[in-house]
């Protein structure tokens, strides 16, 4: 079964979007934000990545299936993929990578830099209706040590 397929199952005809499988008061500001996200990028739904066994191993097979990735010999190397970058996604295109803070001194000498309001306005434009018809994945992730 593919991972659109799967997630047609999983979501309320009601509802555009898949809640997460957890929930906790400490995690009300990061809802309001994807809240806020998709008000403004519109997806036709929100999958919610709980990084469990089971989602992972769809994930994959979905990807094995579409081409995307390539599962590597199991005896050499146990729960690997090949991926391979498309020729045409550009990493980093210098003159549109900028450094936002408050003071362009703090950008340092040879990055770009921008105010992050001014930036935050150029992106809400980019950003109005860029997920129609797609799905937006939410990823949990920490910079640091959790709960620091």
């Amino acid at each position: 079964m593919l991972l659109s397929e799967e997630l047609s199952q999983r979501a309320d005809m009601n509802s555009k979007y898949l809640q997460p499988s957890y929930s906790s008061s400490s995690c009300q500001s990061v809802m309001n934000w994807v809240q806020e996200i998709s008000a403004l990028c519109e997806p036709e739904q929100i999958y919610w990545c709980d990084g469990s066994k089971i989602q992972y191993e769809r994930f994959c097979s979905s990807l094995v299936e579409a081409g995307t990735l390539r599962k590597l010999n199991p005896e050499k190397r146990p729960h690997s993929y090949l991926a391979w970058s498309d020729p045409t996604d550009v990493a980093r295109v210098e003159d549109r990578t900028f450094v936002c803070s408050q003071f362009e001194k703090d950008a340092g000498p040879t990055n770009n830099w921008s105010h992050p309001d001014e930036m935050k306005k150029t992106f809400q434009h980019l950003f109005k209706e860029c997920m129609r018809d797609r799905t937006l994945f939410v990823v949990p992730f920490s910079m640091g040590p959790h709960g620091s």
